[in-house]
């Protein structure tokens, strides 16, 4: 079964409409409000429905901030005391089964108000501006930047393909959604890169939030598992979720698909941060 998602496109008579609105909107813009910070701009000001005072200061942000290259923390110190913690006290220069793992954003304040308002109030919309902040954050990498020479962005078999975390079936049914399949579907329509459900998570685990890192690892052991209805075509992979504390989840999903073949593998989240006592993964 294919799991990649539809690339087909839109029939030529929608293509023209999307246009004409395009046009219309160009010459007469609608007011709409920023999806962070809620002040009012004319449509055609915003990008992925951030306004451009947001983008500057999530930008200036990035910049001043020390962020950790291996593990995303944006709260790590010197040395790191994030989720790559424990490697670096082996002289370990990647995480596991993990290069590294890329956060655009901290997850803190504004960041983590609305990661929280997008995985449990129902707010889809912010899938959109996550994903164009985790794209400009991914490109900005160590592995975007020599990405384009090493894996061909241009569409060659060995592009990365976009893996979504998945949920238990009976909470994805609760939420109405995967909140991490609907970012790689986001950041596909960004980057390109295919998204494929190589994973499943078919038993639904104890609650994480307030469990360190070890309590994690034995919580998510044997969580997840590998889809029988996954195409096994190996090659890179990232890993997509929306916040990543701890690094347990996306490491125990980079140990099944690196048992399978596939590497390297890289984690990306829109937040990031220590996991002392925050919700997240």
């Amino acid at each position: 079964m294919d799991n990649t998602i539809n690339m087909d496109r839109k029939p030529l008579i929608y293509t023209f409409n999307d246009l004409g609105q395009s046009l219309l909107e160009n010459v007469f813009p609608k007011r709409q409000s920023c999806l962070f910070c809620g002040s009012f701009w004319y449509g055609n000001k915003l990008s992925a429905g951030l306004c451009p005072h947001c983008l500057l200061k999530w930008g200036r942000f990035r910049q001043q901030a020390k962020i950790c290259p291996m593990c995303g923390s944006f709260d790590g110190g010197e040395p790191c005391q994030g989720p790559c913690a424990e490697y670096h006290d082996q002289h370990l220069t990647r995480m596991g089964s993990l290069e590294a793992i890329i956060a655009a954003s901290p997850y803190t304040a504004v960041y983590r108000q609305r990661t929280l308002a997008f995985k449990y109030n129902g707010l889809k919309m912010l899938a959109a501006p996550f994903a164009y902040l985790m794209s400009i954050a991914w490109r900005g990498s160590e592995a975007g930047r020599h990405g384009a020479a090493q894996f061909s962005y241009s569409g060659s078999r060995a592009i990365p393909c976009l893996v979504p975390v998945p949920l238990h079936r009976d909470k994805e049914a609760l939420r109405g959604y995967n909140q991490s399949r609907l970012l790689a579907e986001a950041i596909y329509r960004e980057c390109g890169f295919p998204v494929k459900d190589l994973l499943i998570r078919p038993f639904a685990g104890q609650m994480q939030a307030g469990l360190d890192k070890r309590q994690r690892q034995q919580a998510l052991a044997k969580v997840y598992q590998w889809s029988n209805q996954a195409e096994n075509h190996r090659g890179p992979v990232i890993l997509i979720d929306d916040v990543v504390t701890t690094g347990a989840t996306l490491e125990s999903c980079g140990q099944i698909l690196q048992e399978r073949g596939f590497g390297p593998i890289w984690g990306l989240t829109f937040a990031g941060g220590s996991g002392m006592g925050a919700d997240g993964n």
